[in-house]
C-alpha cells in the first residue's frame, strides 16, 4: 500500500487455511501467480509481495529490491566484502611467496640456481592466465569453482610477477655497503635476505602488487560471463550477471 512493490515477489508457505485467507485479503499475496495447495493439506505455496507485510510497509529500499525481494544495499554490502577479501587474500598470498621467491632467486643472480629459477618463472608466465585458471579448475575442483577455490588458483598463477621485480631490486640492493657489512661480520646468505634486502623492496613491490587489486577483483565475474563457473554465491559478479540476464 502506498509503494510500488508489485515488481517485488517471494515465494512463501502458509501452514493453515486462515492465514492463507487473511495474506489475501490484506493483498500481500500475488494472484497473478499460481497457488500450490494439495488435498488433505493446510499447507499454501504462494507468491507473495514481501514490502506489502505490516512489518515492512514503512521500509524503503534506496537501491530497491531483485527478483527474490531482497534488497540491492544489503546484497551489495555484502557482495563487496567478500570480492575485496578474496582479492586480499589472493594479493597477500602472491606477494608473500613472490618475496620469499624472488628474493633467494635474487641472492643467487648469475649462477645456474638463478637460470632454473627463471625458468620456472618464465614457463608460468608465458602460459595465459585464463588456461591456468581453466587447467586447475578442472584438475583440482573438479569442475566446481568457488571464490575461494579461485583464490589459491591466483595465487599459483601469479607471484611470478612479484618475484620477477623482487629479483631485480635484490640484485640492485646486494651490493650496498650495508650488505657488504653484514657479509663481512659473518651474517650468512638467507639471513641477509630476510633482514635487509626484502625489506628494502618490501616498499617498491607492494605498489606493484597494489595496481593489481582491480585485475584480480575482475576475475570472479569475467569467468561468470564466459560461462566457466555457474555461481559464486552472493557475490558483484553474480549481482552483475543477474542484471545482465
Amino acid at each position: 500500500p502506498g509503494m510500488s512493490v508489485h515488481s517485488i515477489i517471494e515465494y512463501h508457505i502458509y501452514s493453515s487455511t486462515l492465514a492463507y485467507h487473511e495474506a489475501l485479503a490484506a493483498g500481500i499475496v500475488d494472484t497473478s501467480k499460481p497457488v500450490l495447495h494439495y488435498a488433505g493439506s493446510n499447507l499454501y505455496y504462494v507468491w507473495i509481495y514481501p514490502y506489502a507485510q505490516s512489518g515492512l510497509q514503512n521500509v524503503f529500499p534506496v537501491l530497491g529490491t531483485n527478483k527474490y525481494g531482497i534488497d540491492y544495499l544489503t546484497e551489495l554490502s555484502y557482495a563487496f566484502s567478500r570480492v575485496v577479501l578474496f582479492t586480499v587474500v589472493v594479493i597477500l598470498g602472491s606477494t608473500i611467496l613472490g618475496l620469499i621467491y624472488g628474493g633467494i632467486q635474487g641472492s643467487f643472480a648469475g649462477s645456474n640456481a638463478d637460470i632454473i629459477m627463471q625458468w620456472i618463472t618464465q614457463i608460468i608466465l608465458s602460459v595465459p592466465t585464463l588456461l591456468w585458471v581453466i587447467i586447475f579448475g578442472v584438475s583440482f575442483t573438479g569442475g566446481t569453482l568457488t571464490l575461494w577455490n579461485l583464490s589459491w588458483i591466483l595465487i599459483i598463477i601469479t607471484w611470478p610477477g612479484i618475484a620477477s621485480i623482487t629479483r631485480l631490486y635484490v640484485i640492485k640492493y646486494k651490493d650496498y655497503e650495508f650488505v657488504q657489512a653484514a657479509r663481512i661480520i659473518g651474517m650468512g646468505r638467507f639471513r641477509i635476505v630476510m633482514t635487509h634486502l626484502l625489506p628494502n623492496a618490501f616498499g617498491k613491490v607492494t605498489v606493484f602488487a597494489l595496481n593489481s587489486f582491480g585485475g584480480i577483483m575482475q576475475w570472479p565475474s569475467f569467468l561468470l560471463f564466459i560461462g566457466l563457473t555457474s555461481s559464486f554465491g552472493i557475490s558483484l559478479s553474480n549481482i552483475i550477471f543477474d542484471a545482465y540476464s
